[in-house]
Order: C-alpha cells, then structure tokens, then sequence
C-alpha cells in the first residue's frame, strides 16, 4: 500500500490542463516560422542573385562584341574566323567561351557594312536544382561600316 501512496504524487493533470498548457506554448514557434519563410527569402534571394547574373553576362557580351566590332571596323577585317577568335578572346575574361559568332558583308550606297551576332546559351545555376528550367538564348548584333 506504501508503493500506491508513493506513486500518487505523480498523477497526471487532468486533460483541460494539458490541451490549455498546449495552447499557451510558445516553445518552437520561430523554429516553425523559419521552417516557412526561410524558403521562400532564399528563393527571392537567388531570383535576384540570378537576375542580376543574367544581365551581367548579357552586358559583358554586348560590351566584347562592340570591341569586336571596332576592330572589325577600324582593321577592315570581316573573316569570320578572325572575328570570332577576336570576340571570344574578350568574352572568355567574363566566362563565356561558347559564344558563336556570325559575320555578314553588306553593301550600301558603296558603303560595306559588317553586321557581326553573338549568341550565347545563359544557364541559370538553378537549372541544376529544379529540373525543366530552361535555359535562356542571348542573342545580339552589332552593324558597322568597314573603313577600307
């Protein structure tokens, strides 16, 4: 009989007690709010990481090949090969060395117009986590006058 005095100090509250003592427990609320938000301010975070990447890379293509089109301009050059050697030696500082490059002779009111086109395939480093993301084409020209 002395064993079920001792063990009637540990009676357990009755049940209103414990669903109130559940409903007033704070403990591991932030744990559940970080659980929600924090996929969704990573996911916001890497959208303006790959934004900015994208028009990064877009700029730095645009900006070689308007070196490349100087050259081209200024040495009288068109040989597609020549051009393209040229433009993807300024591109590969920005790691883009796929870069494909088109040249194209045009003459007008016996001017010769060069119109050189970078393309380029941007893949988005979440491509590699999230599978159907497509990949983005850049594609830009520059025309100039070929002084002979």
């Amino acid at each position: 009989m002395q064993m079920h005095h001792s063990n009637s100090s540990l009676v357990r509250a009755p049940r209103t007690g414990r669903v109130r003592h559940l409903l007033t427990n704070v403990g591991g609320t932030a744990a559940i709010e970080a659980a929600i938000a924090l996929p969704i301010l990573l996911s916001m975070v890497g959208g303006v990481f790959e934004f900015g990447r994208y028009y990064w890379t877009r700029n730095s293509i645009q900006t070689a090949l308007e070196e490349t089109a100087r050259m081209v301009m200024i040495s009288g050059t068109t040989s597609q090969s020549t051009v393209q050697t040229y433009l993807r030696g300024k591109v590969t500082a920005y790691g883009a060395s796929s870069v494909n490059v088109t040249v194209n002779t045009s003459t007008a009111s016996s001017v010769t117009y060069a119109t050189i086109q970078a393309q380029y395939t941007f893949n988005s480093i979440f491509s590699y986590f999230i599978p159907g993301l497509a990949s983005k084409a850049l594609t830009t020209s520059v025309k100039v006058p070929v002084i002979s």
